[in-house]
């Protein structure tokens, strides 16, 4: 068969219904960090429904009991591999939004939790992967499916993956795209600044030196001050970093003393090429201009030390726009939409930057919206969801048959 027959035959064999119908099941699993076993529900689904595809799957244990779901079908030379990749846990639902899991179909649309982030994609995926099976293509590289644990956390499943295989040439992350193609996005660090203060009894203040009261100052020279100052980097597909001061924690029991230590956490956001100790001096240098207004203010600085994190979370992403695997998904969406994804980035950080720090060359492209993902009115688009399956399931022949 020509390569245009097997990709007729491939596109025939993608089940709209199935699409939809598995798009709805996955919904209806809850897989947020508050369900017994966090994800393994959707998982064992997942798992089962892979085998009846006829594809050959394996659960990939990461912690607690809990695993990535790995499905294959193999490829008969060593050719170039492809894993299409999507994680399996949502965050949980809001108290305001109705019926969650029911899966409900509307206006063209299928509403629920983690239908846009991101059991839609792995649906399509899913359905792309049993076209592929089933037609007549005889891949010269392996084609995967990792459905993968604890994105909505620390990405204990995807650093799992990288760790220890299976690993592959190439990959595409599902995260909601709506249906654009992303090869950039930022990264984040967080920031600890914790003021130093003085106990002393309240009636005597004067004793002591409030800490939150310093803190206060150096909240609002934040504030004021790097919003201008990270306006000054930017990149052609993201634009610049943002800043949010995310916590603060300061004095307690008993409330009449002076409280001698307060800190705040603040998220920064990082340009592709940056790395996490590159904003320090942006922030040792309010803290020094502060000081010298005010002697008693004193504030360490640091970068937040948790030992879960691997080494590339929330590092930024960025994939050459001449890579193959863009020129793959590119060339795919053009026989399915009739026309090229626009190549762009994303404010967002997903697992994506491990795969990429991994080596494996990657692009992000799911249907879905990422502004309604974790909304209480989040849903997925069903075209979106067709498109998607036909354009993975291209994608797969346009990397594996090389």
């Amino acid at each position: 068969m020509s390569i245009r027959e097997i990709e007729e035959e491939v596109l025939r064999r993608v089940d709209n219904q199935y699409v939809i119908r598995l798009s709805q099941e996955l919904i209806k699993i809850p897989s947020h960090r508050g369900c017994e076993g966090h994800e393994r529900r959707i998982g064992e689904f997942l798992a089962e429904e892979l085998e009846r595809a006829g594809l050959e799957v394996s659960l990939q244990n990461v912690i607690d009991d809990r695993f990535n779901v790995i499905a294959r079908v193999c490829g008969e030379e060593k050719g170039q591999s492809l894993m299409l990749t999507g994680h399996l846990d949502t965050v949980p639902a809001s108290e305001k939004q109705p019926d969650p899991f029911a899966a409900t179909i509307r206006e063209n649309r299928i509403y629920g939790r983690g239908a846009s982030d991101m059991k839609g994609a792995l649906a399509a995926m899913t359905a792309a992967m049993k076209a592929v099976s089933e037609s007549k293509a005889r891949l010269k590289g392996d084609l995967l499916l990792a459905g993968v644990i604890g994105e909505e956390t620390t990405s204990e499943g995807t650093t799992h993956l990288v760790r220890n295989g299976p690993k592959t040439s190439f990959a595409i992350n599902g995260e909601p795209t709506n249906m654009e193609l992303i090869i950039a996005h930022k990264g984040a660090v967080l920031i600890q600044v914790a003021a130093k203060g003085k106990a002393a009894h309240c009636d005597t203040p004067w004793l002591g030196i409030n800490s939150i009261e310093k803190m206060s100052k150096i909240v609002l020279a934040i504030s004021e001050q790097l919003p201008r100052e990270l306006k000054r980097k930017t990149h052609r597909l993201i634009g610049s970093p943002t800043i949010n001061i995310g916590s603060i924690q300061g004095g307690g029991w008993p409330y009449t003393t002076v409280p001698e230590d307060c800190k705040i956490v603040i998220i920064t956001g990082l340009l592709p090429g940056e790395k996490k100790e590159s904003v320090l001096p942006i922030y040792e240098k309010i803290v020094t201009e502060l000081q010298r207004e005010d002697p008693e203010l004193q504030a360490d600085i640091d970068v937040v030390p948790i030992e879960t994190i691997p080494e590339a979370y929330n590092l930024p992403f960025e994939t050459d726009e001449s890579a193959v695997i863009v020129r793959s998904v590119e060339n795919s969406a053009q026989k399915v939409l009739g026309r090229k994804p626009r190549v762009t980035g994303a404010g967002y950080w997903c697992d994506a930057s491990i795969l990429s720090y991994a080596g494996v060359q990657t692009v992000i492209f799911g249907p879905g919206e990422v502004e309604c993902a974790h909304s209480a009115t989040e849903y997925v688009q069903i075209d979106h969801l067709l498109d998607s399956a036909r354009i993975y399931a291209l994608a797969a022949l346009e990397v594996c048959l090389r």
